[in-house]
Protein backbone atom coordinates (compact mmCIF):
# COMPACT_ATOMS: atom_id res chain seq x y z
CA UNK A 1 0.00 0.00 0.00
CA UNK A 2 2.65 2.36 0.52
CA UNK A 3 4.53 1.53 -2.71
CA UNK A 4 1.08 2.63 -4.28
CA UNK A 5 0.57 5.56 -2.88
CA UNK A 6 4.32 6.88 -3.56
CA UNK A 7 4.05 5.79 -7.04
CA UNK A 8 0.38 6.66 -7.98
CA UNK A 9 0.46 10.27 -5.70
CA UNK A 10 -2.43 9.18 -3.99
CA UNK A 11 -3.86 10.17 -0.52
CA UNK A 12 -4.82 7.45 1.12
CA UNK A 13 -5.04 3.17 -0.15
CA UNK A 14 -6.82 0.21 1.55
CA UNK A 15 -6.33 -3.56 0.64
CA UNK A 16 -7.99 -6.84 -0.51
CA UNK A 17 -10.34 -7.25 2.42
CA UNK A 18 -11.38 -10.53 2.86
CA UNK A 19 -13.05 -12.97 6.04
CA UNK A 20 -11.96 -15.47 7.62
CA UNK A 21 -12.79 -18.08 4.76
CA UNK A 22 -10.71 -15.74 2.35
CA UNK A 23 -14.02 -14.42 0.27
CA UNK A 24 -13.32 -10.56 -0.86
CA UNK A 25 -15.48 -8.57 1.77
CA UNK A 26 -17.89 -7.12 -0.89
CA UNK A 27 -19.79 -3.75 -0.23
CA UNK A 28 -17.75 -3.63 2.72
CA UNK A 29 -14.20 -3.42 2.00
CA UNK A 30 -14.87 -0.52 -1.10
CA UNK A 31 -18.16 1.79 -1.66
CA UNK A 32 -19.16 4.64 -3.39
CA UNK A 33 -20.55 7.32 -1.48
CA UNK A 34 -23.84 6.47 -0.17
CA UNK A 35 -26.72 8.93 -0.94
CA UNK A 36 -29.59 10.14 0.79
CA UNK A 37 -31.65 7.57 -1.42
CA UNK A 38 -30.03 5.28 -0.94
CA UNK A 39 -30.13 6.11 2.96
CA UNK A 40 -33.72 6.24 3.32
CA UNK A 41 -33.92 2.79 1.25
CA UNK A 42 -31.43 0.63 3.56
CA UNK A 43 -33.50 2.79 6.74
CA UNK A 44 -36.88 1.43 5.08
CA UNK A 45 -35.62 -2.13 4.51
CA UNK A 46 -35.59 -2.38 1.35
CA UNK A 47 -32.14 -2.45 0.90
CA UNK A 48 -32.51 -5.81 2.67
CA UNK A 49 -35.30 -7.20 1.10
CA UNK A 50 -34.19 -6.59 -2.49
CA UNK A 51 -30.44 -6.26 -1.77
CA UNK A 52 -29.48 -6.15 -5.88
CA UNK A 53 -31.50 -3.12 -6.61
CA UNK A 54 -29.35 -0.56 -8.92
CA UNK A 55 -28.72 2.10 -5.89
CA UNK A 56 -27.65 -0.50 -3.07
CA UNK A 57 -25.55 -1.70 -6.43
CA UNK A 58 -23.90 1.19 -7.54
CA UNK A 59 -23.29 2.05 -3.96
CA UNK A 60 -22.11 -1.21 -2.66
CA UNK A 61 -19.52 -1.47 -5.94
CA UNK A 62 -20.70 -4.61 -6.30
CA UNK A 63 -18.95 -4.72 -9.71
CA UNK A 64 -15.60 -3.90 -8.45
CA UNK A 65 -12.98 -5.92 -10.17
CA UNK A 66 -10.64 -6.23 -7.10
CA UNK A 67 -8.00 -8.03 -8.79
CA UNK A 68 -6.60 -4.72 -10.15
CA UNK A 69 -5.28 -1.90 -8.62
CA UNK A 70 -7.78 1.43 -8.78
CA UNK A 71 -8.95 4.63 -7.33
CA UNK A 72 -11.96 3.96 -5.61
CA UNK A 73 -14.13 6.98 -3.31
CA UNK A 74 -14.40 5.09 -0.50
CA UNK A 75 -11.82 2.30 1.54
CA UNK A 76 -13.28 1.05 4.85
CA UNK A 77 -11.63 2.27 7.74
CA UNK A 78 -10.96 -1.32 9.24
CA UNK A 79 -7.74 -0.98 7.12
CA UNK A 80 -6.54 2.64 5.67
CA UNK A 81 -3.46 4.17 4.96
CA UNK A 82 -3.16 7.88 4.93
CA UNK A 83 -0.55 10.22 3.74
CA UNK A 84 0.40 12.74 7.19
CA UNK A 85 -0.06 15.51 4.69
CA UNK A 86 -3.74 14.59 3.35
CA UNK A 87 -4.87 14.05 7.19
CA UNK A 88 -3.86 17.07 8.09
CA UNK A 89 -4.98 19.15 5.12
CA UNK A 90 -8.62 18.06 5.37
CA UNK A 91 -8.14 18.09 9.53
CA UNK A 92 -8.53 14.65 9.87
CA UNK A 93 -11.50 12.42 11.35
CA UNK A 94 -14.60 14.44 12.30
CA UNK A 95 -15.03 13.36 16.10
CA UNK A 96 -18.30 13.97 15.62
CA UNK A 97 -18.93 10.58 14.72
CA UNK A 98 -16.93 8.84 17.89
CA UNK A 99 -16.80 6.06 18.03
CA UNK A 100 -17.58 4.22 15.60
CA UNK A 101 -19.73 4.30 12.52
CA UNK A 102 -19.66 6.50 9.58
CA UNK A 103 -16.39 8.00 10.40
CA UNK A 104 -14.77 6.75 7.42
CA UNK A 105 -17.33 7.60 5.08
CA UNK A 106 -16.92 11.06 6.23
CA UNK A 107 -13.03 11.13 6.18
CA UNK A 108 -13.09 9.61 2.44
CA UNK A 109 -15.72 12.17 1.39
CA UNK A 110 -13.18 15.12 2.81
CA UNK A 111 -10.49 13.70 0.57
CA UNK A 112 -12.36 13.59 -2.21
CA UNK A 113 -13.39 17.36 -1.91
CA UNK A 114 -9.83 18.55 -1.56
CA UNK A 115 -8.98 16.80 -4.75
CA UNK A 116 -7.47 13.61 -3.08
CA UNK A 117 -7.28 9.96 -4.25
CA UNK A 118 -8.41 7.24 -2.44
CA UNK A 119 -6.77 3.79 -3.93
CA UNK A 120 -7.62 -0.04 -4.33
CA UNK A 121 -4.44 -2.08 -3.39
CA UNK A 122 -5.26 -5.55 -4.98
CA UNK A 123 -1.48 -6.36 -3.65
CA UNK A 124 -2.44 -5.81 -0.36
CA UNK A 125 -4.40 -8.52 2.16
CA UNK A 126 -5.75 -8.15 5.30
CA UNK A 127 -8.34 -10.37 7.27
CA UNK A 128 -10.89 -8.72 8.68
CA UNK A 129 -12.89 -10.78 11.02
CA UNK A 130 -15.04 -7.20 12.16
CA UNK A 131 -17.57 -7.05 15.17
CA UNK A 132 -14.96 -5.84 18.21
CA UNK A 133 -16.10 -2.27 18.56
CA UNK A 134 -19.65 -3.92 18.49
CA UNK A 135 -19.10 -6.00 20.82
CA UNK A 136 -17.22 -3.70 23.40
CA UNK A 137 -20.49 -1.26 23.37
CA UNK A 138 -23.32 -3.91 23.64
CA UNK A 139 -25.95 -4.16 21.65
CA UNK A 140 -28.05 -0.99 22.01
CA UNK A 141 -25.44 1.49 21.83
CA UNK A 142 -23.93 -0.31 18.68
CA UNK A 143 -27.63 0.77 16.94
CA UNK A 144 -27.98 3.86 18.86
CA UNK A 145 -24.89 5.25 17.36
CA UNK A 146 -25.46 3.86 13.98
CA UNK A 147 -28.76 5.78 13.51
CA UNK A 148 -27.40 8.78 15.07
CA UNK A 149 -23.61 9.21 13.24
CA UNK A 150 -25.85 8.03 10.12
CA UNK A 151 -27.95 11.37 10.71
CA UNK A 152 -24.79 13.54 11.80
CA UNK A 153 -23.70 12.49 8.13
CA UNK A 154 -26.60 13.39 6.66
CA UNK A 155 -26.83 16.42 8.05
CA UNK A 156 -23.19 17.20 6.76
CA UNK A 157 -23.31 15.76 3.83
CA UNK A 158 -27.06 16.79 2.75
CA UNK A 159 -27.90 19.42 4.35
CA UNK A 160 -30.72 19.92 7.17
CA UNK A 161 -33.70 20.29 5.74
CA UNK A 162 -32.73 16.62 3.63
CA UNK A 163 -31.26 14.88 7.05
CA UNK A 164 -34.27 15.79 8.84
CA UNK A 165 -36.54 14.45 6.19
CA UNK A 166 -34.68 10.72 7.11
CA UNK A 167 -35.79 11.05 11.09
CA UNK A 168 -39.75 9.40 10.70
CA UNK A 169 -37.55 6.75 8.26
CA UNK A 170 -35.42 5.73 11.70
CA UNK A 171 -37.81 5.62 13.70
CA UNK A 172 -40.03 3.34 10.99
CA UNK A 173 -37.16 1.15 10.27
CA UNK A 174 -35.98 0.43 13.54
CA UNK A 175 -39.56 -0.24 14.61
CA UNK A 176 -39.66 -2.90 11.75
CA UNK A 177 -36.41 -4.24 12.70
CA UNK A 178 -37.35 -4.23 15.97
CA UNK A 179 -40.32 -6.06 15.73
CA UNK A 180 -39.78 -8.30 12.86
CA UNK A 181 -36.23 -9.21 15.12
CA UNK A 182 -37.97 -9.07 18.53
CA UNK A 183 -34.98 -6.44 18.82
CA UNK A 184 -35.80 -4.22 22.06
CA UNK A 185 -32.28 -2.15 21.22
CA UNK A 186 -34.17 -1.50 17.91
CA UNK A 187 -37.67 -0.37 19.63
CA UNK A 188 -35.40 1.62 22.35
CA UNK A 189 -33.85 3.71 19.10
CA UNK A 190 -37.03 4.13 17.62
CA UNK A 191 -38.73 5.54 20.80
CA UNK A 192 -36.03 8.35 21.50
CA UNK A 193 -35.73 9.32 17.38
CA UNK A 194 -39.51 9.49 18.15
CA UNK A 195 -39.49 11.81 21.15
CA UNK A 196 -36.25 13.95 20.21
CA UNK A 197 -34.57 15.26 17.25
CA UNK A 198 -31.26 15.61 19.20
CA UNK A 199 -29.05 12.32 17.96
CA UNK A 200 -27.18 12.73 21.41
CA UNK A 201 -29.99 11.60 23.07
CA UNK A 202 -30.59 8.70 21.20
CA UNK A 203 -27.68 6.30 22.95
CA UNK A 204 -27.59 8.66 25.57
Amino acid sequence: MVALVEMRGAAAAGPRMVSGDGRFQIGFAVRRFPTWWFLALDLCLVNRVWPRNPLAVRVKQSDLDYTVDQPVLQIAGACLLVRRDAYVAVGGFDERFTPLWFEDVDFCWSLNEAGRTVWYCSGAEVIHVGGHSISRLGAFHAKAYWYANMMRFAQKRFGAVRSRALRPLVVLGATLRGVIGASPSQLRVAWRALRSGDVATWYA
